[in-house]
C-alpha cells in the first residue's frame, strides 16, 4: 500500500484538484436544506438595516430552517406584536435578500438576549 498523499490535480488541467471551499459551501448547503450563504450573511450580520433599530432592540435571528425565521424575543408583548407584524418582516427580510428562502417567521420569548 502506498502512502497518503494529497490529491493533486493532473498538469493537463483535467481531473480533481483542489477547490476553494467557498465553491463547495452552496451546494453543501443545500443539501442540508440549509439557507443560501447570502441570506444567512444578510439576517445574522445585517438584522438591524432590514428590520430597523426599534424591533432589533428586542428581537432578534436564532435560525433558519425549512423556510421558518425564528426569532428571539426578550418579552411575551414582543411576541405578540412581531406575530402581528410577521408578513411584514418577511417581505423586508426577502426584500434584503434577494431570496424568497424565508416564507414565516416564529417567535420564542427568551429570557436573556445571546451575546
Amino acid at each position: 500500500m502506498s502512502p497518503w498523499r494529497p490529491l493533486r490535480g493532473d498538469p493537463a488541467g483535467e481531473g480533481p484538484g483542489p477547490r476553494p471551499v467557498a465553491d463547495a459551501l452552496p451546494r453543501l448547503l443545500a443539501s442540508l436544506r440549509a439557507p443560501a450563504p447570502a441570506v444567512l450573511d444578510a439576517v445574522f450580520t445585517r438584522w438591524e438595516d432590514i428590520v430597523g433599530p426599534a424591533i432589533a432592540d428586542h428581537a432578534w435571528p436564532l435560525k433558519i430552517q425549512d423556510g421558518v425565521l425564528h426569532l428571539g424575543v426578550e418579552q411575551p408583548a414582543w411576541a405578540s406584536q412581531l406575530a402581528f407584524l410577521g408578513p411584514q418582516l418577511v417581505r423586508k427580510v426577502v426584500a434584503a435578500t434577494g431570496d424568497d428562502t424565508v416564507k414565516k417567521i416564529e417567535l420564542k420569548v427568551v429570557a436573556r438576549r445571546p451575546k
